[in-house]
């Protein structure tokens, strides 16, 4: 659907939007290139000065490959101050960066007081200069995104958003796409209509309940197209030369996208240890999760569904759980024996059901109590399941028998399930390695996963009970976390009104400043005004289930309390409570700076001794490395013309990255033709790099095509390269490193941000702080246990008072620091909340002047306007124009429905999961499947709209975060791949972005980009 056209000679509402928004990011783009440029500064405008070290002035004319912008004269402005001359705010080539650097970038509270010519001119000018002369490798270079690159593209979409939401057009009847404007017919379309009931049956909210569950469900999903889930555990029992020993297997199960059945297998806590020790070999620079904490306490389930015809008694009592190697025997002695597990059958294994026992058998201490109420009762709860038949794990309740003595507990029948705190936190720590992709495809985890496969035929029946149960308790967990958050949610909802008055103090001009004047003047909580003390409140709530998301909900909780409770333990809280107020922790950074800093009679200082010695063992590295694959090559002539395109100027790089592009060729390919390096080299070379490049891509698109020394030929040559550029960035880093102006510079942003703190640390008693800490700490771990303990007593309702009220006993403590340093600031939190209000007046209220589009529009395509590109007059096909900006529309409501329906997709997906289906659709973005849904059960108190920003742009936003966060992680990933795999990847990642999963292409505009000219005449004048 096109949007509705305009009446003539004027633009409706969405046209002037996205129009507007499309110049403002080709302008930024244009901007944040020119950059990289080492004259960037001298055209940007005061406070940089506009001529180099000898007085001559910096031209404006074109220069490089995206040309540079005059100003509306075409000359630099003349001198304005004494000293320097500096180019006129109103002929700046970068009028929107200049906008957010002068108005929110130098007015920093820590930066305001920095000097205009000492700082920004001597040091920050001269050392942008010397980086940008040392030409560090951009993404061209690489082939490949950069970490640079990837940063400044998420600056400049903030940037981009700041600018459409704040900068106003004439008419002031801009608008961008809206809900109503896409169909996708109901969001529960497809649904299974059970599902559907048995959610609503609550009496709660059936969308929020639906996305919660199917969202967190701990089955069906694929990361890196596996889906792993530790189903099970059983107690094996060890025969030993003296006695038995028992251990606990995990059972895993795995399923892959084109996989038809999953795959079961065993391994013992040992066997992941071993597992994350062959992967740091493996992957030495990446960033692996912990294995978790051996965990040997055992959780206690309601048990209404089991048989109890048991199998012969006399077997269920051949071993004890409270061996030394699965029990909490050595750190609790006193309920060692009361812990017992039951033997089935002949084949090692051991159910995990109780032996008779009288009901104190179960302590309190020993035990981690799960359900709070019966699994009966959580029946009707729909929980998502794998692809395989759910046949054998619903099997007959005669064949899940157990012991005819059942361990009760207040007369409840109860079954205790060994590691199943452990079965969890393995089971995160597993998806948090499948989630790196060069770890989930390595031959190491592949065969942890698949190694020794078993079928569930070949399990005993308690094998399979176990199973069954340890994926009811899923449920019942998971539910339970619903119902935490709808609970904390409905207590949300109950403040809104008065959230209504807080959020329209907060948002009107200067709210900010007085609600942070409120805490600086009251000295209790209890003394803040109405509105204030029910946002506390309502902070309490958000507080209270993020608490327990992070402490029970999520699956690897007790590893975090463990951790929570070792730091804590070792924490010496008085030893530095005491160094901190007979001390200044902070004015000691002085002292060691000064230390690290100094450059004694002009030499070197220590810090660039060090960086030195780090970076030029890297540089030792690179060099043996590129030398080994010099080896390979075979040929100096042709490696030293790569080194020779390494050491060219840029201009000479540009030239042949353009032959490359132009004749679609390979940059090797394009360094061994070119006649811009001297001197060309023998023909039958080129020949055999041209040959080895064609038998090498077809080797990429093809992955059944053998390896041969042609393709190797090639694939050495591209590691060559990206060697060679490596290691000149390492070169020119080192080089940085050891310039005086990069030692004055850091320690100048050092001594501008830890000043205002040395002030405020010695005024605010911030010592006292450590005391309260300890205490919040102290009764966090307390409150977590008794849960853990005695979980069975809480229903919803208490557990959510009883992490509230756990925030509300020390919230008086955490006031009364914020208040302590408020009052001792100096005004430096004055000054913050100010520079917050001011980036919020822009958005609010925009510059005084606005933008004509229309006129903008009418001008353009009745009168030739000056290309920036080529800085020439260009004529502007008007109906051509229109149709782009008609085209921009609709890609962006195809957008907007495209986002919609993969969100809707990933509910059906699971829902046929679910009930077993096979499900042949596209993967979901694992980002989608990784967002923290329990936090949307909370309502929103501010967003975007709000504040001035543009809903619809940070939708957009969104999108392209979540497009890069999936690109950023593979490719870093790929770093050192097969230079063959890296390609694929690479070309994979391209198709990609140009649909992604169905992502609408963004249509090619040919004219829009004719008008950045005359836009940024007006964007200037706006600005200014």
């Amino acid at each position: 659907m096109m949007a509705a056209a305009g009446t003539p000679g004027n633009l409706t509402g969405q046209q002037e939007h996205y129009l507007k928004k499309e110049l403002i990011s080709l302008q930024l783009e244009r901007e944040i290139a020119s950059l990289s440029e080492p004259d960037a500064l001298r055209r940007f405008g005061a406070p940089f000065r506009s001529d180099d070290a000898n007085g001559s002035s910096s031209s404006n004319g074109k220069n490089g490959k995206l040309g540079f912008f005059r100003g509306r004269n075409g000359t630099a402005s003349a001198s304005l101050g004494r000293e320097i001359n500096e180019i006129n705010p109103g002929e700046s080539d970068f009028p929107i960066l200049r906008h957010v650097f002068v108005n929110h970038i130098r007015s920093f509270p820590f930066l305001d007081q920095a000097k205009e010519i000492e700082f920004w001119q001597h040091k920050v000018q001269t050392f942008w200069e010397i980086f940008s002369t040392k030409r560090i490798s951009t993404s061209d270079d690489r082939t490949e995104d950069t970490k640079r690159k990837r940063l400044v593209f998420q600056i400049q979409k903030l940037i981009e958003i700041m600018m459409s939401s704040g900068i106003r057009t004439a008419s002031g009847l801009e608008k961008g796409v809206q809900a109503d404007d896409i169909d996708l017919g109901t969001t529960t379309a497809g649904l299974n209509g059970d599902l559907m009931k048995n959610l609503g049956a609550a009496g709660v909210d059936t969308s929020d309940k639906e996305k919660f569950m199917i969202a967190n469900a701990v089955d069906g999903y694929l990361i890196n197209e596996f889906d792993i889930n530790v189903v099970g555990v059983r107690v094996v029992q060890e025969k030993k030369r003296v006695r038995s020993q028992s251990h606990l297997d995990f059972i895993i199960r795995t399923g892959q996208e084109n996989q038809k059945e999953d795959i079961y297998v065993a391994r013992r806590y040992s066997d992941f240890r071993l597992l994350h020790q062959e992967l740091l070999h493996a992957f030495p620079e990446k960033s692996l999760p912990r294995v978790p904490m051996k965990n040997k306490h055992f959780t206690v389930v309601n048990d209404d569904h089991v048989s109890h015809s048991a199998p012969n008694p006399a077997a269920l009592s051949e071993t004890a759980i409270d061996n030394p190697n699965i029990s909490p025997r050595s750190s609790i002695s006193h309920a060692a024996s009361e812990a017992s597990v039951s033997s089935v059958g002949t084949s090692g294994s051991m159910s995990p059901y109780p032996s008779p026992g009288p009901t104190s058998s179960v302590s309190k201490t020993l035990t981690h109590k799960f359900s709070k109420s019966s699994l009966r009762r959580r029946k009707s709860a729909s929980f998502p399941s794998s692809q395989v038949s759910l046949t054998k794990l619903n099997a007959n309740r005669n064949d899940l028998s157990i012991a005819n003595g059942t361990t009760e507990v207040n007369g409840t029948p109860k079954v205790r399930l060994p590691g199943e705190l452990q079965r969890l936190s393995l089971r995160a720590f597993l998806r948090s390695l499948v989630a790196i992709p060069s770890v989930a495809e390595s031959e190491i985890f592949r065969k942890f996963l698949t190694d020794r496969p078993f079928r569930l035929s070949d399990i005993t029946s308690a094998e399979i009970a176990d199973i069954r149960l340890r994926r009811q308790a899923d449920a019942v967990r998971l539910e339970e976390q619903f119902e935490f958050y709808q609970i904390a949610s409905r207590r949300a909802r109950e403040l809104d009104g008065y959230m209504t008055e807080f959020k329209k103090d907060l948002i009107q001009r200067d709210g900010l400043s007085k609600f942070f004047n409120e805490i600086r003047e009251k000295d209790r909580l209890a003394d803040l005004a109405p509105q204030y003390q029910k946002f506390v409140e309502w902070a309490r709530i958000e507080i209270a289930a993020t608490i327990y998301h992070l402490f029970i909900g999520q699956d690897g909780a007790s590893e975090v309390l463990a951790q929570t409770k070792r730091i804590h333990r070792m924490m010496p809280y008085a030893l530095l409570k005491n160094v901190m107020r007979f001390s200044n922790p902070v004015s000691m950074m002085k002292a060691m700076l000064d230390l690290f800093l100094a450059q004694p009679f002009g030499q070197k200082s220590l810090l660039q001794r060090m960086m030195h010695i780090i970076l030029y063992e890297d540089v030792k590295v690179q060099d043996r490395a590129i030398q080994l694959v010099r080896k390979k090559v075979d040929n100096d002539e042709l490696c030293d013309r790569i080194q020779k395109y390494i050491d060219a100027e840029q201009e000479v790089r540009d030239q042949i990255n353009w032959e490359s592009q132009d004749e679609e060729i390979d940059i090797i390919v394009a360094i061994a033709k070119t006649d811009q390096i001297a001197p060309p080299i023998n023909p039958k070379i080129i020949g055999d790099v041209i040959n080895s490049w064609i038998a090498w891509n077809i080797a990429v698109e093809d992955v059944t095509v053998e390896v041969d020394d042609q393709i190797r030929y090639f694939s050495n040559l591209k590691s060559l390269l990206k060697l060679m550029i490596r290691k000149r960035d390492k070169d020119m880093i080192l080089a940085i490193s050891g310039e005086r102006v990069t030692v004055e510079l850091l320690r100048d942003v050092f001594t501008m941000f830890y000043q205002p703190l040395v002030r405020v640390y010695k005024s605010a008693n911030v010592y006292n702080s450590v005391s309260d800490t300890a205490a919040f700490v102290d009764d966090l771990v307390k409150t977590v246990e008794e849960y853990e303990e005695d979980g069975v007593n809480f229903d919803a309702n208490a557990l959510v008072q009883k992490f509230i009220d756990l925030c509300e006993r020390h919230q008086e403590s955490f006031y009364r620091f914020v208040h302590d340093v408020h009052i001792h600031d100096n005004g430096l939190f004055t000054k913050l909340m100010l520079w917050i209000e001011d980036i919020l007046r822009f958005l609010r209220d925009g510059p005084k002047s606005t933008i004509d589009m229309n006129e903008l529009f009418n001008m353009a395509t009745t009168t030739d306007v000056i290309s920036l590109q080529t800085d020439e007059k260009v004529t502007v096909d008007r109906d051509q124009l229109m149709k782009e900006i008609d085209s921009m529309i609709e890609w962006n409501r195809q957008r907007k429905a495209w986002r919609e329906k993969k969100t809707r997709d990933k509910l059906r997906e699971g829902q046929r999961r679910a009930n077993g289906e096979n499900v042949d659709d596209e993967q979901i973005d694992e980002d989608d499947l990784h967002e923290s849904e329990w936090k949307k059960t909370l309502p929103q108190v501010l967003n975007g709209g709000d504040f001035g920003l543009n809903d619809e742009d940070l939708e957009d936003f969104a999108i392209d975060q979540s497009n890069l966060s999936s690109d950023e992680s593979a490719a870093d990933d790929d770093e050192w791949m097969d230079p063959i795999e890296y390609e694929r990847r690479a070309r994979a990642r391209r198709n990609r972005r140009h649909g992604r999963n169905g992502e609408p292409p963004k249509p090619t505009i040919v004219e829009i980009p004719k008008l950045v000219g005359p836009f940024v005449e007006q964007l200037r004048v706006v600005l200014s």
